[in-house]
């Protein structure tokens, strides 16, 4: 397991370097100690850690710099939803895996994917506002003829609902409701998040944060996104060994205790 963490954690810091494009700076010594972050107050860092420690808090801060942008077409969006044609804005609905796929496939815009339940209050009042924002954002169908689009949106939309579709939900990881998903074609998931209708203007500053991030942009997000879930694994293996080491030696300690006694 030792090694297993340490070649994981070595991964880690080449990511790291590949972000920061300065390799050498963040080569691990061969002696790298086995705890390089804050797991806890009882686990104090090395001294020749701490370039490791700060490097990585260095690249996190750098991913929230770039997680923080802030679109200013919003409003000016949402205005111009009244200049749109008069239709139904185009909300997908959901019901089995082939049609998430199916959702997903169909075009490279980037796509919203709302999880509710029909007795969940907060769903309710978040969907009133979700369907507001696919007025500002999604096609607009014509309301006699469904299948023919008046006017195409800048992001595509869709709903699941939780109680008819379960075990698709619980495979995707959707434990809280209401709950969104972000997604863009070859790129994936982008984002996931809770949020209530109290909140729904995390909703709206991600989904125009990733209207407004270039490519270039858009690619180092999904890098620090996984550097920074692979540093949440690296820190509970680090924590688990970490712990099952002081066990073996209590253990050794009050097997020696009963020895001499």
């Amino acid at each position: 397991m030792r090694q297993h963490t340490k070649t994981m954690l070595k991964k880690f810091l080449v990511l790291a370097a590949a972000v920061q494009g300065n390799t050498a700076a963040f080569a691990p010594p061969n002696n790298m100690p086995m705890f390089p972050f804050r797991t806890s107050p009882a686990v104090d860092l090395r001294p020749d850690a701490m370039h490791v420690y700060k490097s990585c808090d260095r690249v996190i801060s750098a991913r929230n710099r770039v997680s923080n942008l802030k679109a200013t077409s919003v409003e000016k969006d949402q205005d111009s939803a009244k200049n749109r044609p008069k239709g139904t804005p185009d909300v997908f609905v959901i019901n089995s895996t082939n049609d998430l796929i199916d959702f997903l496939s169909k075009d490279d815009r980037l796509c919203i994917i709302k999880f509710h339940a029909k007795w969940c209050k907060s769903c309710q009042k978040f969907g009133l506002r979700y369907e507001k924002l696919a007025s500002a954002y999604a096609d607009i169908l014509d309301r006699k003829d469904k299948s023919r689009v008046l006017d195409e949106g800048k992001v595509r939309f869709a709903e699941v609902e939780f109680s008819a579709n379960a075990k698709m939900c619980r495979t995707l990881g959707i434990k809280r409701l209401p709950y969104v998903h972000f997604y863009r074609g070859a790129e994936g998931r982008l984002a996931e998040f809770a949020a209530g209708p109290s909140k729904f203007n995390l909703v709206v500053d991600k989904l125009n944060e990733l209207l407004s991030l270039s490519q270039e942009q858009i690619d180092f997000n999904i890098m620090m996104e996984d550097g920074e879930n692979l540093g949440k694994y690296l820190v509970t293996e680090l924590k688990n060994e970490h712990w099952d080491e002081a066990l073996a030696d209590a253990d050794g300690k009050v097997q020696h205790t009963k020895a001499e006694l």
